[in-house]
């Protein structure tokens, strides 16, 4: 049983894990532990006579891309995605998320494995809500938001979750492409490349599914490539406002106009999203856009790594994809410069 072969990794780092980080490693090994334990093989919730033809069409798709990945994509699947276990509530994970509130700097927490990652991530509603309060109280701009993924990294098999039933094909082909990329690649220390990198293998990979499935004179596919189109277009909203806050955070500007000329270009923005179907009507002030909403989107969607150059001298061959990213990451370390785009932010 997989459990018990992590049995002595955790016996291992558990008096680490309590040093460092005191219950917050406790709670949420508790929470993995807890998702892992209700894990079910997918074939046989399939085969269950009891199960619904929506969840059996859903999981039967689940199992396409999974192959896809693995078999087309050379991506490291082993047995993730083979099973699925079914949560008593409505959501995943909660992360909380902080920025200056004049600056595009992420709060930042480092734990064993992961490196340092700018987020706090909960399986309990009400725990994530407290820490997010504290944050505000000391000053930062703070998002919650609702996980719909995660990787361990390889560590454990990943099960599908509950909660992702209810998503669409290609926002789900995506987001398991997203992940599995995860497990394949991760640079400890520099979550947006990962994110980036994941984001981009993601959208590319759900694409070339698509293309090969339905066919790219399908309706399906062209519809995917219109949902590109307007994910770029919402990108380089976020990239230009994010610009233009970046030269007031920068300038000489007294923090009061700082803040004024902040809320005038966020409220700009999101007047924006909205008119552009990006974006619901903020309800609340909490609701409102700030930093942690940007760095939070540009990390997903940095521009700072061009890594369509590299997959089109890779042929879009994947398997050489990752390989040359792997090469130019280990020769680089931890910097980016080569994979730079001229004239793009560079704010994360």
């Amino acid at each position: 049983m997989e459990i018990s072969k992590k049995l002595l990794v955790y016996l291992f780092l558990l008096p680490i894990l309590l040093f460092q980080n005191q219950c917050y490693l406790l709670y949420q090994g508790c929470g993995q532990f807890d998702i892992l334990r209700r894990r079910r093989s997918i074939q046989k919730v399939i085969r269950d006579p009891k199960t619904s033809d929506f969840v059996k069409s859903k999981l039967i798709f689940v199992e396409e891309v999974r192959k896809f990945a693995k078999d087309r994509m050379k991506l490291k699947v082993r047995s993730t995605y083979k099973s699925i276990s079914e949560l008593d509530r409505d959501y995943l994970a909660v992360n909380v998320i902080a920025s200056e509130k004049l600056a595009f700097r992420s709060k930042k927490w480092s734990f064993p494995i992961v490196g340092s990652v700018p987020y706090l991530g909960f399986f309990n509603r009400s725990h994530a809500k407290k820490a997010a309060e504290k944050l505000k109280k000391k000053g930062w701009d703070v998002r919650m938001q609702y996980v719909s993924a995660y990787s361990t990294l390889g560590w454990f098999n990943d099960p599908l979750i509950s909660t992702q039933l209810s998503l669409s094909e290609w926002y789900l082909a995506s987001l398991l492409i997203h992940e599995c990329t995860h497990a394949t690649l991760w640079f400890k220390g520099d979550v947006s490349f990962n994110e980036s990198l994941a984001s981009f293998v993601g959208r590319k990979g759900a694409l070339q599914f698509y293309a090969e499935k339905f066919g790219k004179d399908s309706r399906m596919y062209r519809q995917r490539l219109k949902i590109l189109a307007n994910h770029k277009k919402r990108t380089l909203l976020y990239h230009k406002y994010a610009n233009q806050l970046n030269q007031i955070y920068i300038s000489s500007l007294s923090d009061t106009e700082k803040l004024k000329n902040k809320k005038r270009l966020l409220r700009e923005l999101e007047k924006i999203l909205v008119k552009q179907k990006f974006r619901k009507i903020s309800q609340t002030t909490e609701e409102r856009l700030n930093n942690a909403d940007l760095t939070s989107y540009l990390r997903y969607n940095s521009k700072k790594f061009n890594f369509q150059s590299y997959f089109q001298k890779c042929e879009r061959e994947w398997e050489c994809f990752f390989r040359v990213i792997r090469e130019e990451k280990k020769n680089l370390g931890l910097r980016t410069t080569s994979f730079s785009r001229e004239g793009g932010p560079r704010l994360l």
